[in-house]
């Protein structure tokens, strides 16, 4: 049967195969998430890509030959145009070898957030305190510069701190360390005499002469953004550093510019970034979230700890609905501690139910406390004061000598580089030329106390008293010590170091002796003068 029926099929051309089923249609979720008001579970994945500089930042005409903005140079040493890495490769590397899921995106809260964002934030006290405590770290006890040579440079240095201080270099770093930290990225311009017009920008400032240096200016990064980077030779010190910058439309040779980025990102990344770090308020962001939350829930939990309920009898007011709600709405608006509520003893029965708020302190002090793991900082430094339920001993030695190796890395990698090149301008502004014995080096972070200055002085006081008993030092070395040291207390001493007091009473012992033998002769002569006066007499 099954044969006949398999013949007749092929002889009308009917196919043995059932017919195709359509697949049912995808249950539209979103959709239906929506139309309830509930939002996406994630948030959009940002497209791995050029950030939009501000109006202005770029010219609307860019800088060609043609144009005559771009000055002649050398091949090797030609600008190319704003390119990522590979995008000239024709394909020969898929987008899955970037590791960017989603060809090239990159997931939420890993991807640059913006400048105009990131100012928004830098209002807010917890995204800024760790901004402020970090750059006024790094600038609080500063530097002083040293002679590495064996002549005598007392004099330079002197006019080298005082012009530093003429050019306020140190309010200047400060300020740049405090964008760097709100943004990932700050500059120094570098002004010079008659180098300001277009076309001379663009060269690179190698050296000025004297008297030409006409200061610094901090220059947020929202205003710059890089024209041209070499993103095709990985085996050169410039790969992926800007050759050049657009500054409000005004095309700058990196030279003339201080960058200053303490967190670099991988070379994949810098495009994204805009050729900027990450910032303090980056990496604060999920912290801070956090901490926002968990304050915002205690506080709700706190206004509504105390629940009231009225057992009544609910058939009965269903009947007039209005008067019972009113009743209620009475007694919300009026409950307080002097307020009344009159009830049915019968009835109706009047219960408060109190939700449990231990270890809710415990829970906010957690959440405070981890905002200050990203910038690795003692609680106190960060906050002020040690909050209640946090580590009431206060940071301990340890703690504090970790914040300042952190702090000292800092300087080392992000203000060493930048002050190097401030050193030479500078020293070519004073004098012409670069003086390389001059050099500098960083202050100790640890201030001690009154009371251990004092430990430490005492201690440097015996110490001096033994080298001079045993003829180590003489006591015009020690005075001397003391007079060039700041802090002693002793810096405005005149002349050489008294005599010791035993020298003194023997020089006065012998002048006495030599008195009184003095004496003794002067009263010999006169008794043998009166006798021969008495005998010439007689």
């Amino acid at each position: 049967m099954n044969r006949l029926r398999s013949w007749v099929r092929r002889w009308l051309g009917v196919s043995d195969a059932p017919p195709p089923v359509a697949p049912p249609a995808p249950i539209p979720w979103q959709e239906i998430l929506n139309r309830l008001g509930v939002g996406p579970t994630e948030e959009p994945r940002k497209p791995y890509k050029l950030p939009d500089p501000l109006p202005g930042v770029v010219p609307k005409v860019l800088p060609t030959k043609e144009t005559g903005l771009v000055l002649a140079m050398d091949k090797g040493c030609e600008e190319v145009e704003r390119v990522l890495a590979t995008d000239g490769s024709n394909g020969a590397i898929p987008p899955a070898a970037w590791g960017f899921g989603d060809a090239g995106s990159i997931g939420p809260g890993v991807t640059f957030l913006g400048f105009p964002y990131l100012a928004e934030l830098a209002q807010i006290t917890e995204y800024r305190t760790p901004a402020e405590s970090l750059s006024n770290e790094m600038t609080r006890r500063w530097l002083k510069h040293t002679n590495k040579g064996k002549s005598d440079k007392e004099d330079k240095i002197k006019q080298l701190d005082d012009r530093m201080d003429e050019l306020n270099v140190r309010d200047l770093f400060r300020e740049a360390a405090l964008k760097t930290e709100q943004f990932g990225r700050a500059h120094l311009y570098v002004s010079v005499k008659n180098q300001d017009d277009d076309k001379t920008r663009q060269l690179p400032l190698d050296k000025i002469g004297k008297g030409e240096l006409l200061g610094f200016s901090c220059v947020e990064p929202y205003w710059l953004t890089p024209y041209s980077w070499n993103a095709t030779h990985p085996e050169r010190k410039d790969f992926y550093k800007p050759q050049s910058w657009f500054v409000i439309g005004r095309k700058t040779h990196a030279s003339r510019l201080l960058t200053f980025i303490f967190r670099e990102v991988p070379d994949l990344l810098k495009p994204a970034y805009d050729f900027s770090g990450i910032s303090i308020t980056q990496l604060m962001m999920p912290y801070v979230n956090r901490w926002l939350r968990t304050a915002k829930n205690v506080n709700d939990l706190i206004n509504i700890f105390s629940i009231v309920t009225l057992a009544t009898d609910l058939q009965a007011l269903i009947q007039k609905p209005a008067d019972f709600m009113a009743r209620l709405q009475v007694f919300t608006q009026a409950r307080d501690n002097r307020g009344v509520m009159a009830v049915n003893k019968a009835t109706e029965e009047l219960t408060v139910n109190d939700v449990s708020l231990a270890s809710l302190d415990k829970l906010q002090a957690q959440a405070q406390e981890h905002m200050a793991t990203p910038g690795r900082m003692p609680l106190i430094k960060f906050f002020g004061i040690t909050p209640t339920g946090l580590n009431t001993a206060g940071a301990t030695e340890g703690e504090f000598q970790a914040w300042y190796d952190y702090v000292l890395g800092l300087l080392m990698l992000g203000f060493s580089p930048n002050y190097q090149r401030v050193l030479e301008l500078v020293q070519m502004d004073l004098w012409g030329s670069v003086d390389p014995d001059i050099g500098f080096e960083w202050q100790n972070l640890y201030e001690p106390t009154a009371k251990e200055k004092g430990e430490m002085r005492k201690a440097d006081a015996d110490r001096d008293i033994g080298y001079i008993n045993s003829s180590v030092v003489s006591p015009d070395e020690v005075r001397e010590k003391l007079q060039q040291d700041p802090e002693s207390g002793y810096n405005n001493l005149k002349g050489s170091a008294p005599e010791p007091q035993m020298v003194q009473e023997h020089n006065l012992n012998e002048e006495g002796a030599e008195a009184a033998h003095g004496r003794s002769e002067e009263s010999a002569e006169n008794a043998h003068a009166r006798q021969l006066e008495v005998q010439t007499a007689e």
